[in-house]
């Protein structure tokens, strides 16, 4: 099969072969039409001399009959003889128009004419008046005269004839010469392109036949290896695992591997050329319902397709696979189909799987669902539980603080110096074992908290903390807010908590004797909010970054500084509640910026 390279030289051959030629007749004929039109206007001036001949005599006629005519007048003084007379007379002056409109390219035949027109009007009047007076004596003279100006239009007319039959026989040669060299231009045109295109037909036929012969050559290069790859195709399809079947365009079988032939029940030989759909039947396995011919869906959706699910063969001898399979077209350099591939193996083992994996999946879910269910319980109990003990815990601790403080306000007086400081400690610890308490109920609380989120006005909600809380108004503490905050979805209760807990932070955590410094901003990042809060504290090393946020973890003495361990813990659940994230930028004696991402509300 030749290549597209050898076609595109063959297609070019023989465009040359016909482009060349055709080019050089056109230009033949073109000459060859050059030379006949040229001939043709020759000829047509020819023509014209003799028209303009034919209607000089026309002209010359009419006058001649109106002398003759006269002259019979006035030699039998009869009026018959003046027919001729008045029937040239209203015929002369339009055929000497006549003839000046056909000579009126020419001045000098022009001028022939205007004199004839001029001397005939002065015979005529001359010829009116010897009609009107033709019994009063002829003047001898005026007799002579009326000859004379006859005399000039007769030398006139000769003199017009002669001019006009000189250009006549001039054009006549012309006419002669221009059909010689038609007849001698015409043929040594057609002889040279003869020659031509000859020697041209001739030496691209020779290029033609040498290409003819190369493409033929590599033609049947072309289809042993063509044959020897559809060979070596056939192996391979017949070597793989999975079962092979190719149809032609119209859905008949041209090829099947052996497990094909294996599952089907048919041989290759009995399989060939009988339609796909009367070999390859196929079911939905749960319905029986017969399954759509792939083919079909190939030819009418020109794409690879594949089969259902729970699709089973039914094999020659009724023995049923459970399959899965594709069809896909094959497609020539054109992009048409020639054809269709279906490929399908047996999916026993893989079904059977599948079944297995439902029922392992059924039973995962009932255990999960059972799982969550003991865990639900379980977190209700120690909700409950962890209430019930923080009731429990806080009822001593208010009676030791109650009792403690008694003692100190009443007995105070009668106890010596190491008994208040005793009682003094037993308050203290009392009062830092209830907020632990506290916080830990903080905590719990946090896991049920799951009301809807919804837009916090940011701004009011830090001005209406600052002006209600005193713990954040000076002196204590110069909280600033960093121009307007942005809103975002929260639950104000949950946000409040967070913000309370990092301006405590803040101002817990700082030198002796300096001023807390606290900033409150907010920035838009990638459709986020981000709350950064500022302080002027102790900092924070970069090794305790992510232990502070963890419960129970104190990173800075307890002694000096107090806290439960809790509040951070307490800061980054809620967080999280609300869908956000925390972090902190910090060194040792810099101060910290704590930073929540929230979203834009």
């Amino acid at each position: 099969m030749p290549t597209r390279k050898q076609e595109s030289l063959f297609r070019q051959t023989l465009a040359r072969l016909i482009i060349l030629p055709g080019g050089l007749i056109l230009l033949a004929a073109a000459l060859l039409a050059s030379l006949v039109f040229n001939l043709l206007g020759v000829i047509e001036w020819g023509q014209q001399s003799y028209q303009i001949l034919s209607q000089t005599r026309t002209c010359e006629k009419f006058i001649i009959d109106m002398e003759t005519g006269l002259r019979g007048y006035l030699l039998n003084k009869d009026g018959l003889y003046l027919a001729p007379y008045y029937a040239a007379l209203p015929k002369v002056k339009p055929a000497l128009d006549e003839l000046q409109e056909m000579t009126k390219d020419r001045p000098d035949q022009v001028r022939h004419i205007q004199a004839i027109r001029a001397d005939w009007e002065e015979w005529t009047a001359l010829a009116q008046l010897r009609i009107q007076h033709l019994t009063v004596a002829v003047d001898k003279n005026e007799s002579l005269a009326g000859k004379q100006i006859m005399d000039k239009i007769r030398r006139h007319f000769g003199e017009f004839v002669q001019v006009e039959e000189a250009l006549r026989q001039q054009r006549v040669q012309t006419v002669t010469m221009m059909k010689d060299r038609l007849i001698y231009g015409g043929g040594s045109i057609a002889l040279i392109l003869a020659v031509l295109m000859t020697f041209y037909i001739t030496t691209e036929l020779r290029h033609l036949v040498g290409d003819y012969k190369t493409a033929l050559m590599e033609a049947h290069l072309r289809n042993i290896e063509l044959t020897e790859q559809k060979e070596w195709f056939r192996i391979t399809l017949s070597s793989i695992g999975d079962a092979v079947i190719v149809t032609d365009h119209l859905g008949q079988i041209t090829f099947m591997n052996p497990e094909a032939q294996r599952m089907t029940g048919w041989k290759n030989e009995e399989a060939m050329s009988k339609p796909l759909k009367s070999i390859f039947r196929i079911i939905n396995e749960n319905t029986r319902v017969i399954v759509e011919d792939p083919v079909e869906r190939v030819l009418r959706e020109n794409k690879v397709v594949g089969l259902a699910n729970h699709t089973v063969l039914i094999a020659k001898n009724g023995t049923e696979w459970p399959i899965e399979d594709s069809a896909a077209p094959i497609h020539d350099q054109y992009q048409r189909i020639t054809g269709i591939v279906l490929v399908f193996h047996d999916a026993s083992a893989l079904r059977q799987a599948h079944r297995t994996l439902q029922e392992y999946s059924k039973d995962l879910a009932s255990q999960v669902e059972e799982r969550t269910s003991s865990l639900r319980r379980a977190m209700e109990e120690m909700e409950a539980f962890s209430y019930t003990v923080s009731h429990d815990l806080r009822s001593p601790l208010r009676a030791m603080q109650g009792y403690a403080q008694a003692l100190l306000e009443d007995y105070s007086s009668k106890l010596d110096e190491s008994g208040v400081l005793y009682l003094n400690r037993i308050n203290s610890a009392a009062q830092r074992l209830d907020k632990l308490i506290q916080d830990l109920l903080a905590y719990t609380r946090l896991s049920r908290d799951r009301d809807e989120l919804v837009s916090v006005n940011l701004n009011s909600l830090v001005r209406e903390m600052l002006s209600q809380y005193p713990q954040f108004q000076p002196p204590r503490v110069s909280i600033t807010i960093a121009g307007t905050l942005l809103p975002v979805f929260a639950r104000e209760a949950t946000l409040t908590q967070i913000l309370s807990n990092l301006f405590d932070n803040a101002i817990k955590f700082i030198d002796p004797g300096v001023q807390p410094q606290v900033v409150i901003s907010t920035e838009e990042i990638n459709g986020r909010i981000r709350i950064k809060v500022r302080d002027n504290g102790i900092g924070i090393a970069p090794e305790n970054r992510e232990r502070i946020f963890k419960i129970f973890e104190q990173v800075h003495n307890p002694k000096l500084y107090g806290g439960t361990g809790i509040g951070l813990a307490i800061v980054k659940r809620a967080v999280e509640n609300l869908g956000g994230h925390i972090g902190l930028e910090s060194e040792l004696g810099n101060g910290s910026v704590f930073w929540i991402d929230l979203r834009k509300g």
